[in-house]
Formats: C-alpha cells, sequence, structure tokens
C-alpha cells in the first residue's frame, strides 16, 4: 500500500463538498486522479492500479473514521474537523480540564527539595514556584512533562535500576 497524502487530502476535501450527496467511486477516482475515464476502463493498466492505490487510501481513511464507504462515500464529522484549520468541533468539544491541587505542588516542592541543588537554589525555586499564579505552574509543568517525555530512553532506564 502506498499512503498517499495529497490524494486523500483531495478526496477528504472532495467529499466535504459533496458532504450530503457523498460520490461513487468512480467519482472518487475521476477526482483523484484527473482523469475522466468510463467504469470498464479500471479493469485495465494503467487505471488498475491506481484504483487500488484509491482503494487501499479511502480503506485506510475509513479505517480513522475520517469516511464511510458505504452505501457511498461520505465524509464524517471527524473527516471534516481534520481538514478544518482550527480542529472544527472536535478542538471545542474534547477540551480537557487540568486541575492543580495544592498536593501536586507539594510533590514538586518535595522533588526540588530532594534534588541535588545547593539550599540557596532549591529555597529559591521553592519560593518562585510558590508565587507564580497557577497558568504559570501548569505551564511549566507541561514544560517538564515535555522534557522528561523527550528524555524517556533515559528514564525508563533509571526505572529499571
Amino acid at each position: 500500500m502506498i499512503i498517499d497524502r495529497q490524494l486523500q487530502n483531495n478526496v477528504l476535501h472532495y467529499l466535504k463538498e459533496k458532504y450530503s450527496d457523498g460520490a461513487s467511486g468512480m467519482e472518487l477516482y475521476c477526482v483523484a486522479y484527473d482523469e475522466n475515464i468510463k467504469t470498464e476502463q479500471l479493469q485495465k493498466q494503467p487505471y488498475l492500479g491506481k484504483y487500488h492505490n484509491l482503494q487501499d487510501n479511502l480503506n485506510y481513511l475509513n479505517e480513522h473514521g475520517l469516511i464511510n464507504i458505504y452505501p457511498n462515500f461520505k465524509i464524517t464529522a471527524k473527516g471534516i474537523d481534520f481538514i478544518t484549520d482550527d480542529g472544527g468541533l472536535s478542538a471545542i468539544l474534547n477540551v480537557q480540564t487540568i486541575t492543580l491541587h495544592q498536593d501536586t505542588i507539594q510533590i514538586i516542592i518535595e522533588a526540588i527539595n530532594q534534588s541535588a541543588l545547593n539550599p540557596t537554589d532549591k529555597q529559591k525555586f521553592v519560593d518562585e514556584l510558590k508565587s507564580l499564579p497557577a497558568e504559570s505552574t501548569k505551564h511549566i509543568l507541561f514544560e517538564l512533562l515535555s522534557k522528561g517525555i523527550a528524555n524517556f530512553p533515559s528514564l525508563s532506564a533509571l526505572m529499571n535500576m
């Protein structure tokens, strides 16, 4: 299978335009390859190879929930959100709120106190952490988490010790 992102993008945008009605496989072939052919020609080379590639990519989009393939090809809400610059309604509806409790901050303070930093630096970090507004604390935690994930091989080696 050849994953063809441009072909997938063309199909998704076309199906978005045809949202209410959907489209046939022949219609998508003509759009995907900018060729106007008859159904009988699909069984001949070079069309057959292209048609199989289109089918593979359509199945892939279907498996990811971006399109439905029966009874005709239609883009799903997830497919529309995928090609929408702002993420569509999914970006609005799937917002997750993370609440930082005081005990979470306390765990971070304990980690700072157990670190190899000198006592003056430890106190400076603790005081700074306590004085930060919640949004800044969240930002710092996300940065720490990102750095931890970026160094996952080192972290997993440390955990196996």
